[in-house]
C-alpha cells in the first residue's frame, strides 16, 4: 500500500471534521492493523477502484456518531436512524469526494462507490489479505478511525 494513497483521505478527514465540528482535530498515531478487523459500532465503508482497489472504512463508536451527525444537523440526535444515517453518508461523501479530488489532481486515477452506513453493536468487518493501516483522529466530538485497506492492481 502507498503511503501517498492515504495521505489525502487523511487530510481529507482532518480538514472537513474541524469544518462541520467546528473544533480542532487531530491525528493519533498510525498503525498497521494486523488481520484487517475493523472495530466500531457504526462503520461508513467506501469502495476504491481505479490503480489500486480496496475500502476506506470511518469507524467510531454510537456516542460519537450521534455526537458528530448533531454538530452538522445543527440539532440533536437522539440515534442514528433515518436521517442520522444520511448524515452520516454525507459525511464520508465530503470526505471521499475531498481526497478523490486530491488524488486525481495528482495524476492518480480513482473512483469511489457510495458509501454504506453501518450501525450495530460490536459490528465487525473483515478484510482478509489486505494490509490495512489504521489512524484515529481526535476531536471533542470523540475519535473517529480511518481505516485504509487497497492493494496495487
Amino acid at each position: 500500500m502507498r503511503f501517498e494513497y492515504i495521505e489525502p483521505f487523511v487530510n481529507s478527514t482532518k480538514n472537513v471534521l474541524k469544518g462541520v465540528l467546528r473544533s480542532e482535530v487531530a491525528s493519533g498515531r498510525t498503525s498497521l492493523v494486523e488481520g484487517g478487523v475493523i472495530n466500531g459500532e457504526v462503520m461508513i465503508i467506501v469502495h476504491v477502484a481505479g490503480e489500486s482497489e480496496g475500502s476506506v472504512i470511518l469507524s467510531m463508536d454510537s456516542p460519537t456518531a450521534v455526537n458528530v451527525c448533531s454538530a452538522m444537523s445543527g440539532a440533536p440526535c437522539a440515534s442514528l436512524t433515518g436521517e442520522g444515517l444520511d448524515i452520516m453518508a454525507e459525511l464520508a461523501n465530503m470526505i471521499t469526494g475531498n481526497a478523490t479530488s486530491v488524488l486525481n489532481d495528482l495524476g492518480y486515477d480513482f473512483t469511489m462507490s457510495p458509501p454504506i452506513v453501518l450501525a450495530a453493536t460490536q459490528l465487525r468487518e473483515k478484510t482478509a489479505g489486505v494490509e490495512m493501516v489504521r489512524i484515529p483522529i481526535r476531536s471533542s466530538h470523540g475519535e473517529i478511525f480511518v481505516n485504509v485497506a487497497m492493494r496495487t492492481n
